[in-house]
């Protein structure tokens, strides 16, 4: 019984003993891994980050884009109005006589409230 004991613990023995050097093994291993893993690891993290920003740019972008042609849109037109009266209305009340007979006594018709557009949309 006493050779069945001593051979068990010599079965066991090798196998915490290989257990342990697989373990020793593995933290060389580490010694010898890529010494600057943290900076790739860093500039991965700001890659990222400069994509994340790039889709925050785009998605800003994207809002803003139609907002400002609105605001364009807007401002051409109050110049349409300004040129409108500037040209057409000065001129038609400028004509007098030489205005045509079916065309006299109808700015209201014509140009109905322009001006009143102009003011309210210029402020």
């Amino acid at each position: 019984m006493r050779h069945i004991v001593k051979a068990l613990s010599y079965g066991i023995g090798p196998s915490t003993s290989f257990q342990k050097r697989i373990e020793d093994e593995s933290l060389q291993m580490d010694r010898y891994s890529d010494s600057i893993i943290e900076e790739k690891m860093k500039e991965k993290a700001e890659e990222n980050d400069g994509i994340r920003k790039n889709a925050e740019n785009a998605k800003a972008s994207m809002i803003l884009r139609p907002m400002s042609e609105l605001l364009q849109t807007e401002r051409d037109y109050i110049d349409d109005l300004k040129r409108l009266i500037d040209v057409y209305l000065m001129e038609y009340r400028c004509s007098g006589s030489m205005c045509p007979m079916n065309l006299r006594n109808k700015e209201t018709e014509i140009f109905g409230n322009i001006e009143e557009l102009f003011r309210f949309h210029s402020e």
